[in-house]
This record gives C-alpha cells, structure tokens and sequence, in this order.
C-alpha cells in the first residue's frame, strides 16, 4: 500500500509517498517540497496575503497531479502554524479545497507537538528527553521521562518568522543590532529547565527542515564519512561555529551551499540562532538530529485505523500507549534471545551488543536484507532506521553482517570508518557476528543453552540439542572463535538425547 502525507506549512509545502508494509512499518518512497512561504508577512499581521495563497494552491494543484500519476488513493493532508493562526483561514481553506480537492486538517499547537513527538520516538527510543520541531513559524518542545510527556510548550520562534522580522537588509543579512534583539526575543521567550521539568544532562532531539539543513551542513564542512542523517550528533561548540559562519553570509551566498539551498536560505540563519540559544538556556551540550517527525507521527497513527474517516485526537494518555505498541516490535521471543541474554547477563557482551543483536535478527527476517548482495549489503542496512542504535552502533551492525558472508570486506570497511569508533573494535564485529550465527544454529536445532562460570573470566556452556545429527564440529569451531573474539575462556559440553529431524524422517520413508 501507498500512502501520501501532503504538510502544509509555515515556510513551504511537501508531499511526501510512503511504501507501507503489511505489519505497518513504512519507508519514504519520494518526496517533493516547494517553497511557499505561506506565513509570508506575519510579522505584521496574521492574514495570509494573496500571494502567498497563490504560490500554495499552485504547489498543491501540482502535488495533486503527481498523486493522481502515482495513483495514491490513501491521503493525509495536514496544516500547521500558517493556517492554524491565520484570520483568513476558512477563506483560504475553501480556496484550496475549490482548486485541488484537498481538505486539509489543521493541527493545533498540542497536536503539532504531539504528532512530532510521536514520530521521532518512533525513531528514536531515549526514556527521558527533550524534543524540539523546529519549524518555519512555531517552535514546539516536548519533554518527557520514562517515556511519559511531562511538559509540552509552543512558542512563535520559527526560523522562517523571525528571519522575515529581522533580517531587514535587502540581502537577507542581520544588522548587528538586529542580531541583538533577535537574541533578545529568543532568550526571554524560551522556557527554563524548570519551565520544561527537564534537567541539564537531558537528551535533546531536534526535528525539523532547519535542523537537517543545519546538520547537512555540518556533516559537509567536518567531512562526516557517512550520509547518515538521523541520529547525527552535534555539540553546542560546533552549533556556535555554523551560527556565526551563517552570520558572515548573504541569502544568496547561502542558497549557493548544495547543502542547504534556495529553499532554506533565507531562514537557516535564525534557526541556528534559536537552536544555539536553546541549548545554551538549558545548558544542553548536544543535539541529536531525527529524520522523523510530524508527517511520520500522523501517518502512524492513521494506520491504525486506515478505514477511518477522521483520525481521533491525540492527546499525552494515547500518545504513551502508541509508544509503548511501538517498543514491543523489538522484542525478541526468548527462543530466539536466551543463548545472547545468557551472555549479556554474565557480562560478556554490553546491553549494547545485545540491542545490536536484536536489530541484526529483526533486519534478517527482510528477505530482500538477507538477500542482499554483498556489494550494497552494508548501504542497505547503514540506510535502515534502528530507534536504539547511534551512528557508531549501527556501523558495527553492519560490519557484523558483512562479516558474516565476506570477513575481508568487512575488514576494509572497518578501515575505511575506523576514525568514527569509539567504543568498539573489530573483535566486536566479529563477536556480534558469531552471536547471530550460534543462535541461529540453537534456534534451528532447537538446543537448550546453559552458561555457568567459575570465575569472570572462565565460562562453560552446556548444550542439549533438540533434534539431530546436530553440527558438532561447527558449533566447537564457532565457540573457539567466540572464545577468542571475547578474550575469555569458555568450554563446551554437548549433551542430552537427540530426536531425528521430522525432514530426515520423511525423507527415509520415500
């Protein structure tokens, strides 16, 4: 099934195709994006100019087009800040349900917060953190712990809003004493630490177009080896560095970085000023970028229910228990974890590696995964969304899976990444590697797994196959390797009466 999200915002207007699979994850097929700058003039007044409702309707006539060429039958259309404040709102929003057949659901302040809130967890798995969308007219901010909403704040801080009320030059630059009350406005309408009920060491996620560009541009001028984008981290120090390279820089001197472009140029610079500042207030040293937000919180939600009409609004109780729905998907059977939890309980893999594991098992069940040539094996799982991995996890994800069908290959792409780990080394991918493949073995041959230790370094497991002939010597040369790959010392005992493969059996009798 496809399913369009058409997102009427602040500063442009997107559509984008999602591929939605029969369990209802979902991946981006396309995407296209116009800049409308429907909020045009809102510093002055909250009354969409006809202009601007032009340049709207002309960008949706198309989006209906590509829809229509597409044959998408399932719709979402949604608007935020613009419309949501808008006094014209009911003449404009007859205006494009006349000229494109669409009608859109205007989200409130909670709802936006919320429905971005909702899709970045979705992306992101942190029990306490502190999520901001960053858009062209509003500035929502999230803050949660254990996973339960505790404050959420909107304020009318958008990047696209505050550039059109001081970056008055007609080159799009700031005055220093625009600069100066930019700061000003910034700094006395951002809530405090306990404005939020956060405290200073909280996480803190930023979603939004702006915060992308910002990170793209980031990742452009420290040469960031990977295009990764969700889950990149910056720190305050390097936010500071952009905010007053951006300040040096024209609207078209901007428009002119591959990286940020036309569309963003004129606003980028006041989004880097009220991400900068945030942090600051908040004493939060760093950011982490997702790629999901609002368009993915609310085609989640409507998936659960696709034959509805309306979707029900969300509020904090529902958003939880949408969370929590969403948690159980990585959980492994225990038929499938025991022999990797054994490990992780006596402490010879991290709860890291564990969660690396489980990623691993639940990507291999994708056939196109398991089947992927070797050549495009590890682009295809660094292009994955996995809600508990970091860039360096996720590497070490890949690696392993490489290493399983090619150790060479995976050697040289350690090499070609190793300035990026920190935590890990290549006895991780190979441990990692070796847990996927001995419990795809137990699985298989239905063994029961036993691990004791008589010191924290020297280990026994006890293995008591369910069906035969079980691979023996395989298993013993995967237990050395394991052995090796984990510095310790660990023996095997297998045991146990054996029953013959109900396949073996058919076979015999044909």
């Amino acid at each position: 099934m496809k399913v369009s999200v058409v997102d009427l915002g602040f500063n442009s207007v997107k559509l984008v195709n999602y591929i939605v699979a029969s369990d209802n994850s979902f991946r981006t097929d396309e995407e296209f994006s116009v800049k409308t700058r429907l909020g045009e003039g809102f510093s002055y007044n909250s009354f969409l100019s006809g202009r601007a409702m032009t340049r709207a309707v002309a960008a949706l006539r198309e989006f209906r087009e590509v829809i229509h060429l597409k044959r998408i039958r399932n719709v979402l259309t949604i608007a935020t800040s613009a419309v949501r404040e808008a006094s014209n709102q009911h003449e404009f929003l007859r205006l494009v349900q006349k000229e494109t057949g669409f009608r859109f659901k205007v989200l409130g302040e909670e709802e936006e917060a919320l429905y971005s809130y909702l899709g970045a967890s979705r992306a992101i798995w942190l029990p306490e953190a502190l999520f901001f969308d960053l858009g062209g007219g509003s500035l929502e901010m999230t803050s949660t712990k254990d996973y339960k909403i505790k404050k959420i704040i909107s304020l009318p801080l958008g990047a696209l809003r505050l550039s059109e009320k001081y970056a008055l030059k007609p080159n799009g630059e700031f005055s220093k004493k625009a600069v100066s009350l930019l700061e000003n406005e910034i700094i006395s309408n951002l809530p405090s630490s306990s404005d939020l009920k956060t405290s200073k060491a909280i996480p803190l996620i930023g979603i939004g177009g702006s915060v992308r560009a910002i990170a793209r541009y980031h990742q452009k001028i420290t040469k960031y080896p990977l295009t990764k984008l969700h889950n990149y981290v910056m720190d305050s120090f390097s936010l500071q560095s952009i905010r007053k390279n951006l300040c040096k820089l024209d609207s078209d001197q901007i428009a002119n970085i591959d990286v940020i472009g036309n569309k963003r140029a004129h606003s980028i610079t006041a989004a880097s000023f009220v991400i900068e500042n945030l942090m600051r207030k908040l004493e939060i040293k760093k950011v982490i970028v997702s790629t999901h937000g609002l368009r993915e919180g609310y085609l989640s939600e409507y998936l659960r229910n696709p034959l509805s009409n309306n979707i029900r609004q969300l509020d904090v109780r529902n958003t939880y228990n949408r969370i929590k729905e969403q948690y159980s998907i990585w959980v492994l059977p225990n038929t499938t974890s025991e022999f990797v939890h054994l490990l992780m309980d006596s402490g010879i893999i991290t709860s890291k590696e564990y969660q690396i594991f489980v990623c691993a098992k639940k990507m291999l069940i994708d056939h196109f995964v398991a089947r992927a040539h070797i050549d495009v094996l590890f682009e295809v799982i660094m292009s994955e969304t996995c809600p508990m991995l970091s860039h360096e996890d996720q590497l070490i994800l890949a690696l392993s899976l490489v290493y399983r069908r090619k150790p060479k290959s995976a050697g040289k792409l350690y090499s070609i990444y190793s300035d990026l780990f920190v935590h890990y080394t290549q006895k991780s991918i190979q441990r990692i590697a070796l847990c996927i493949d001995l419990s795809e073995i137990f699985e298989r041959y239905k063994a029961k797994v036993q691990l004791s230790s008589s010191n924290p370094q020297k280990f026994t497991l006890k293995l008591v196959p369910g069906v035969s002939p079980f691979p023996e010597l395989t298993i013993r040369n995967k237990i050395k390797a394991f052995e090796l790959a984990s510095d310790i010392d660990l023996s095997c005992i297998i045991s146990g009466r054996q029953e013959r493969p109900r396949e073996i059996i058919s076979k015999s009798r044909i």
